[in-house]
């Protein structure tokens, strides 16, 4: 019966999300990862969005010369532009969201935010659930809005199993449980809600349904739309292992295209909505015997009757990394079709522009390619392409970054260790980049996880690489045959990074390996270079590399070596996942066990040494937050919510005292004093965050590298937001039971504040007190929630004046609150901070909803 609720708000503006801030530019290639649910606007066919399985969702509005990226918790699922007012944009994720404003602020629609009582985060990815109102209907952890539809004031989006609905424009909300998985939807006359089996029809209140033949089931994806000749509505279902079907009566009868093979494995399909007679269907495998795999996409412009390729690639055996297929001969392609394309590459998405199915967008792991004749040519939209191989960012960055590296030597040559695109550098200070890979085994060059230059030796450097990507992440190591997958090992360049050799001696090929750093103090030439193998421990070698000695004295079972740092005086430290921090005085000969924390199941994840004080050491940890210790290692404190989820942290050399960390809960953070307090760093809002890397050459600016997102690059500058939280011990209690709540505020640092502590309780009558806090006390009616007198309890504060104040948590002593009634209730705490401190926002926390109910005699 009792639960905890926990209300969170971020009082940074009056929407849930702003579009990408334009402060912050994006560097590196572009493109790069997979992409996926290509949707057009209805006022212009140069304006669409698409999602990355990385969670950024990306809109542009000059037909994909540029992109600007909007970020939400579990990232964007669905799309619907409204088709009357081209201004209001819906997105579908573990929320509904919409701007009416062209994606320049975003506003929660369902659940509305005062029906949300609180957030946490979970799991390998730190995957958002939600807590509800209990008369609030919503759909189990896990699920996402998959189809959105709208049509005047009418929204429709699917669910799991369950279809939702408002004619209000999302005041008020139905719902119709059809008790199996919905794929997409379609409005005329009502609206058509599709599934693997059956169709549905929803006629105002009324649901209908037919199924659909057995040969056809099950369906994986519809598409629909009305034909600009003749104006009737046309079907089209895509198989899973029966092709290509069409229904011109509304799903009563189908008939399957003869023209299209049984045969391909199809993926996607979709049509023009206003000009259906057109549509397209992305095939990622078509077998014409074992060496003859094609993969692309086929059109048709006469309902389906005949089916063409239209992009046309493959021919090889179909192995991922095997360079024994051909690019398709129309594209106009970009630094990905040359790296790639001679490779089985797998197409994943279609979208077509509602009004004009000559223009089409397609999608695969690297590239996203746009036709405007129907077709006959593709040119990319991921990339700016130079004449001479050089690439630069559109925007469209959907890609995991490790590191950014800089050349001691040419400050104007930076490196960046990625992701499925392995390792590319820039010789113009980050304007352009070029992938090198030259040297790299093929089986290693899925990931370069890191890069280190030599410091006095111009011209070379050393890089890590595997075949296995997304370490340390628990996913990549649940199935027990884990480690037949870690092939990888160090490399070397001798000409700045353009070619790379293998160096596997006394390693091996199947090493896979995360972090790579050099011991300065070495001999050039000889040079101590320490490496971290994930599935074997940690290497050392005294002579550039062309030797190894594993090392693992003192480490335990557990070798999942991630990360290690060379300390100022040389000590070492090292972090295995999950669980263990180590520290080594002997050069790695052996190795000590640190006690970071009594929990021995937590996740460390990064480890950094102040390069300014040897014995100042931070651990991030997943989750976990921050752990520092002031004495190299002995002891350790907490520094950093330990509910977060923190990748690494970052020392910054030219500012003492400044540290930053990044997290996969939508934000990066600055310290200014060693930690003891935070202030969030402004417009970078992409949920997964890796590191905050200093830039070298501009020591005011950083690069954020991410899990998705590409590289960031801008002012680490820290907002003013002030957070408030209130939790109540119960979500339910009994008539008359008090009900415990606990209020703490968060605010920024080094602003003059008047600070109010809670005094004595009482109760008093009006909802509104002056002074620090008051609470809002509220009651559900017929015609929604109505204010009660404040019978319950109220804090009185006395003051308590300071020039400047820690950016801390300001925790209250809890308070409580007593009803007399049944019913349903909901709570807030107001503050009136702009009252003592002008210019500065109050900090009002979000509704807390309770029920009470009479006691059982």
């Amino acid at each position: 019966m009792y639960g905890s609720v926990t209300v969170i708000v971020l009082l940074a503006g009056p929407c849930f999300c702003k579009a990408q801030d334009s402060a912050w530019e994006r560097v590196g290639p572009g493109g790069g990862g997979a992409t996926f649910r290509p949707t057009f606007s209805y006022r212009h066919p140069n304006e669409f969005l698409l999602r990355c399985d990385m969670t950024g969702t990306y809109h542009t509005q000059d037909g994909g010369q540029s992109y600007r990226q909007v970020n939400f918790p579990n990232g964007a699922h669905s799309f619907a532009f409204d088709p009357a007012n081209g201004k209001v944009i819906y997105i579908g994720s573990s929320v509904l969201y919409r701007s009416s404003d062209g994606g320049d602020h975003w506003d929660q629609v369902y659940p509305k935010p005062d029906q949300v009582l609180g957030r946490s985060y979970s799991g390998d990815h730190a995957e958002m659930s939600i807590e509800v109102a209990k008369n609030v209907r919503y759909w189990p952890a896990g699920e996402v809005i998959n189809a959105i539809k709208v049509d005047s004031s009418n929204i429709y989006f699917a669910v799991g199993h369950s279809l939702f609905y408002s004619r209000d424009r999302g005041e008020t909300w139905a719902t119709k449980d059809l008790h199996v998985r919905l794929l997409d939807l379609y409005i005329y006359q009502g609206v058509y809600i599709f599934s693997a089996d059956s169709i549905y029809r929803l006629d105002k209140e009324k649901i209908t349904a037919s199924a659909l033949p057995s040969v056809m089931e099950p369906v994986a994806h519809f598409a629909a739309g009305r034909t600009k000749q003749t104006g009737s509505i046309i079907f089209y279902a895509l198989s899973a292992h029966a092709g290509i079907w069409m229904s011109h009566d509304l799903g009563k009868t189908w008939s399957r295209s003869n023209s299209f093979p049984v045969a391909a494995n199809a993926t996607a399909i979709a049509c023009a909505e206003f000009d259906a007679s057109k549509a397209y269907v992305v095939v990622d495998r078509l077998e014409e015997g074992p060496q003859r795999i094609w993969y692309g996409v086929w059109r048709t412009r006469d309902n389906g009757d005949h089916w063409d390729w239209v992009w046309r690639a493959g021919g090889g055996t179909g192995q991922y990394g095997v360079p024994d297929a051909q690019n398709a001969g129309n594209l106009d392609d970009g630094w990905a079709g040359r790296a790639f394309g001679k490779e089985f590459v797998q197409v994943l998405d279609v979208g077509v522009s509602p009004c004009n199915g000559d223009t089409a967008v397609i999608t695969d792991w690297y590239r996203v390619m746009k036709t405007t004749d129907g077709g006959r040519s593709w040119k990319s939209i991921y990339s700016h392409d130079y004449a001479d191989g050089r690439a630069a960012s559109t925007g469209l960055d959907v890609t995991t970054t490790y590191g950014v590296h800089f050349d001691p030597y040419d400050h104007k040559h930076i490196a960046m260790s990625c992701t499925d695109i392995g390792y590319h550098h820039s010789f113009d200070g980050g304007k352009t980049w070029m992938r090198a890979v030259s040297g790299v085994p093929s089986d290693w060059v899925n990931t370069c996880y890191w890069v280190a230059f030599d410091p006095t030796d111009p011209g070379k450097l050393w890089s890590a690489w595997s075949g296995i990507h997304d370490l340390p992440r628990g996913k990549m190591t649940r199935d027990p045959q884990w480690k037949t997958r870690c092939t990888g090992g160090a490399c070397v360049s001798t000409d700045g990074g353009r070619s790379w050799t293998p160096l596997v001696n006394g390693m091996d090929r199947n090493s896979a390996t995360t972090c790579i750093v050099v011991d300065p103090l070495s001999p050039a030439g000889n040079r101590t270079l320490y490496a971290t193998v994930y599935n074997k421990g940690v290497f050392k070698s005294v002579d550039d590399g062309k030797t190894w000695v594993q090392k693992n004295n003192g480490i335990g079972d557990n070798t999942r070596a991630f990360r290690i740092a060379v300390a100022g005086n040389g000590d070492l430290y090292l972090v295995t996942s999950p669980g263990a921090v180590y520290k080594s005085t002997d050069g790695a000969d052996s190795w000590s066990k640190l006690a970071l924390s009594e929990d021995d199941a937590f996740f460390p994840s990064g480890v950094t040494v102040d390069p300014l004080d040897p014995q100042r050491v931070y651990v991030g940890c997943w989750a976990g937050g921050i752990f520092l210790s002031e004495d190299g290692g002995q002891h350790w404190t907490s520094i950093f919510d330990k509910k977060n989820y923190v990748y690494d942290v970052a020392v910054d050399p030219h500012h003492p005292g400044r540290i930053y960390c990044n997290t996969f809960t939508g934000a990066a953070w600055r310290s200014d004093d060693y930690g003891r307090n935070w202030r969030r760093i402004q417009g970078y809002d992409f949920h997964w965050g890796h590191r905050v890397i200093v830039d070298e050459n501009d020591p005011d600016k950083v690069y954020l590298t991410t899990y998705g997102s590409g590289v960031w690059h801008g002012y680490p500058r820290p907002t003013d937001t002030i957070s408030a939280r209130l939790t109540l011990d119960r979500t339910e209690a009994f008539v008359g039971d008090p009900i415990h709540l606990d209020f703490q505020i968060h605010l920024p640092c080094g602003r003059r504040y008047v600070i109010l502590r809670p005094m004595r309780w009482g109760y008093v009558q009006g909802n509104t007190l002056t002074g620090f806090n008051s609470t809002q006390l509220q009651k559900k009616e017929k015609n929604g929630y109505m204010d009660l007198p404040q019978y319950g309890a109220i804090d009185y504060f006395e003051e308590d004046k300071l020039d400047t104040i820690p950016c801390t948590d300001l925790k209250c002593e809890p308070f409580l609150v007593r009803v007399t009634e049944e019913g349903e209730y909901r709570i807030r705490v107001l503050s009136a901070l702009s009252a003592y401190n002008p210019g500065i926002k109050d900090a009002d926390s979000d509704w807390a909803y309770f029920r009470c109910v009479k006691k059982s005699k």
